[in-house]
């Protein structure tokens, strides 16, 4: 059995899988995450192999960006195989533009008057425009074209939508974050 980690052999071995055998399903994706762990201080180190196959994937609130309330959310396959991902911003304005962000890490930066709470690698997940009359923005996130295909299974992204607002002086306003976990 060889153990890959970023291209390089890390174990190579049978006693491996004889001593911790693992199974994976007879079909779909399977996923193994590497952790190094010791029993003691300065004990002899060794692997641990956790089977994280058929991960369902989660979304968490995780920032409240700003006092209007605004909301946002995910629904739909958090599978980015399956490629039906919709990103929500309730409680808008109906007369305000806007646009989803998207980012590979969190983040809670004072822009405006709210929190922007997207950071690392981060691009617009959406074109600006306005919600319908009841205050709800839903956008169909496309993860088979660029830069939606740089979210991979396995992966955490953050969302957060950013509109127009008459009634604030800097103009622009914040939801609240939400950190979406891909599953396989």
């Amino acid at each position: 059995m060889r153990i890959y980690q970023d291209g390089v052999v890390i174990f190579e071995g049978a006693d491996m899988a004889a001593a911790y055998p693992f199974g994976f399903p007879a079909t779909g994706m399977a996923q193994l995450r590497l952790r190094r762990g010791s029993s003691s201080p300065g004990a002899t180190s060794f692997i641990f192999l956790d089977n994280l196959s058929r991960e369902p994937g989660r979304v968490v609130q995780y920032c409240d960006g700003g006092p209007s309330g605004v909301s946002a959310t995910a629904q739909g396959s958090l599978s980015p195989g399956a490629n039906q991902l919709e990103l929500v911003a309730s409680g808008l304005p109906s007369t305000s533009f806007g646009i989803f962000f998207a980012g590979s890490e969190a983040t809670s930066s004072l822009v405006a008057a709210g929190l922007f709470c997207v950071g690392g690698s981060v691009f617009r997940a959406s074109g600006a425009e306005l919600p319908d009359a009841m205050g709800v923005r839903t956008v169909n996130l496309d993860l088979s074209s660029s830069p939606g295909s740089s979210i991979l299974p396995g992966t955490a992204w953050h969302f957060q939508y950013a509109f127009s607002s008459s009634g604030n002086p800097t103009g622009v306003e914040f939801s609240s974050g939400v950190r979406v976990e891909f599953g396989l």
